[in-house]
């Protein structure tokens, strides 16, 4: 901690003591604002993650409609070739 200086005139003792104590206020506010903020962050990530991992399995391509689609396109070009008995 700091040590508090010496003020010489009442006044200005007065005024120190009334700055530091709305000072001690904002801080105090402040660190319970970042408490929540944190909290907040925290539950957010979690509910992210969550939702994040059961929503994977959504995102991968589907690759049954990707092998019918190659099979279709094997066939047509299989079906496209032509067999001259010409020798």
């Amino acid at each position: 901690k700091r040590e508090r200086q010496r003020v010489p005139n009442t006044q200005w003792r007065k005024m120190d003591g009334v700055v530091r104590k709305a000072d001690k206020g904002k801080v105090k506010n402040c660190k319970e604002d970042i408490d929540t903020l944190l909290v907040f962050a925290g539950l957010f990530s979690a509910v992210l993650t969550a939702f994040v991992i059961e929503s994977y399995h959504n995102l991968q391509p589907d690759t049954s409609t990707e092998t019918v689609t190659l099979l279709r396109q094997i066939s047509l070009q299989l079906t496209s070739f032509t067999i001259n008995s010409r020798f």
